[in-house]
């Protein structure tokens, strides 16, 4: 996904450096796999 929208993960990225949002988001690559599955869904590869 780094490569396909390398804004969007240096975001997601410099959010997990918060610690309010660490808390809140449990495992980034749990976050990262609900993402792919969406943008399936969607079409948008």
């Amino acid at each position: 996904m780094e490569e396909a929208a390398p804004k969007l993960v240096a975001w997601g990225k410099r959010c997990m450096e918060r610690e309010s949002v660490a808390k809140t988001l449990s495992d980034p690559h749990k976050v990262y796999e609900f993402v792919d599955r969406l943008r399936k869904r969607s079409g948008v590869e």
